[in-house]
Formats: structure tokens, sequence, C-alpha cells
């Protein structure tokens, strides 16, 4: 929601410079998270079926 945010009041600052920018590192954080959390996920289930 803070990406959203950030990125909405600066294209409401007229700034579309800084708000592309913004867009594009906070899609790369948040794509980051998603695959970290699959990944421990995945971790789980594998250590589960071993057991």
């Amino acid at each position: 929601m803070t990406a959203t945010g950030v990125t909405g009041y600066l294209l409401y600052l007229g700034q579309g410079t800084l708000a592309l920018i913004s867009g594009v590192v906070f899609a790369k954080v948040i794509a980051f998270h998603f695959i970290i959390e699959i990944h421990e996920r995945f971790k789980k289930k594998h250590v589960i079926l071993k057991s």
C-alpha cells in the first residue's frame, strides 16, 4: 500500500519520472518478497516430506 501511495503522490505532484522510477523499484522489492516467501514455503514442505 505504501508503494502505491508514494507513486500516486509523485504522479499527483507532476513528477512522472520519479513516479516511474519508484514504481520500478517498488515492483522489484515486492517481487523479491514474494519469491522469498514462495521459496520458504517450498523449503518447509520439502523438509516435512523428508521426515
